[in-house]
């Protein structure tokens, strides 16, 4: 079955974006364990205030980058099944609740966007 360009239109430069977003995320990420483990494997540096500060504030960067990464794919998650129950829905009563499920399928491609960042 052929999809609907409408469906997949942008998705190849919200890929790229959302390979880019990753990428950041990937870096924070990196950059916090490493900063962690510096800190925690030489003992001068448990006694360094500004290298406690650092680790603490690239640690917390990387918490809050996370958390609303996992917001937003939760977000995404739950509009899914919602299509997946109105998609089976169309078994037994053809064309019911279709106008929410575009709703809902327009929605979902507005916050693919979102959902890279």
């Amino acid at each position: 079955m052929d999809t609907p360009r409408g469906i997949t239109a942008g998705f190849s430069d919200t890929a790229k974006a959302a390979d880019s977003s990753a990428q950041a995320h990937l870096r924070c990420l990196t950059k916090a364990m490493d900063r962690i483990q510096c800190l925690l494997t030489q003992d001068e540096a448990l006694q360094d205030y500004d290298q406690i500060h650092a680790a603490k504030s690239i640690l917390y960067a990387a918490i809050e980058q996370m958390g609303t990464r996992v917001e937003r794919m939760g977000t995404v998650q739950r509009m899914l099944r919602e299509l997946f129950a109105i998609v089976t829905s169309q078994y037994q009563t053809p064309g019911h609740d279709k106008q929410v499920g575009l709703q809902i399928l327009a929605e979902l491609k507005d916050r693919y966007s979102i959902l890279i960042q």
